[in-house]
C-alpha cells in the first residue's frame, strides 16, 4: 500500500498546468472581448455624433434667426417691426423672407457641401501651417539658443584661460620667493 504509482503523480502537475493555461486563455478572451465592446462602442457613438452636431447646430441658427435684436425690456418694438412689415409684404405680393432656408433642392446642398468641404480643407491647411511654422519657429530658437550657450562657453573658456595663466604667473612667482626663502635659510644655517 505504501508505493505510489508514476501515473497518480503526474495527473496532479498535469491539471495545475491545464488550469493555468486555461486562465492565461479565459483572461486574453475577455480582454479581447472588452475590446471589442469599446470598439463597437465608440464607432456608434462617432457617428451619431456628426448627426447630433447638425441638429445643435440647426437648433442654435434657428434660436437666433428667431431671437429678436433689441435687448430684453425692447422686445416689444421687434414685435411691432414684424407686424408692420409683414401686410406691407403682403400688399407688395411677395412673401416676406428673412434668408434663413429649411429645405434645399440637390444642386443647392451639393454646392453647400462643396463650400464646407473646401472651408475645412482651409482651416486644416491653416492649423498644419501654423504647427509647421511652430516647429520651424523651435528650431530657429533652439538654434539661437545654442549659439547663445556656444558663445557664453567661448567666453567663460577664454576667461577661465586668462585666470589659469595669471594664476600659474603667480605660482611661478611664490615658488620663485620660496626658493629665495629657502636659500636665505640655507644661507643663515652655514
Amino acid at each position: 500500500m505504501g508505493r505510489v504509482s508514476p501515473r497518480a503523480l503526474f495527473f496532479p502537475q498535469f491539471s495545475v498546468i491545464v488550469l493555468a493555461g486555461y486562465m492565461v486563455v479565459g483572461n486574453i478572451l475577455l480582454i479581447n472581448l472588452l475590446i471589442a465592446i469599446f470598439t463597437s462602442v465608440y464607432e456608434e457613438t462617432n457617428s451619431k455624433s456628426l448627426i447630433d452636431w447638425k441638429n445643435k447646430r440647426m437648433s442654435l441658427i434657428l434660436e437666433y434667426e428667431t431671437r429678436s435684436a433689441f435687448p430684453h425690456p425692447f422686445t416689444f418694438l421687434n414685435n411691432v417691426v414684424s407686424l408692420v412689415r409683414y401686410p406691407c409684404t403682403r400688399m407688395r405680393g411677395s412673401r416676406y423672407n428673412r434668408g434663413l432656408i429649411r429645405s434645399l433642392e440637390e444642386k443647392q446642398r451639393k454646392q453647400l457641401d462643396h463650400f464646407e468641404e473646401e472651408m475645412k480643407e482651409n482651416y486644416l491647411l491653416q492649423i498644419s501651417s501654423r504647427e509647421a511654422t511652430g516647429v520651424e519657429q523651435q528650431v530657429r530658437n533652439l538654434s539661437d539658443r545654442f549659439d547663445k550657450f556656444e558663445s557664453k562657453n567661448k567666453e567663460a573658456m577664454q576667461s577661465m584661460e586668462l585666470k589659469l595663466n595669471a594664476s600659474s604667473g603667480k605660482l611661478v612667482e611664490i615658488g620663485n620667493s620660496l626658493k629665495n626663502i629657502e636659500e636665505m635659510l640655507k644661507n643663515m644655517n652655514k
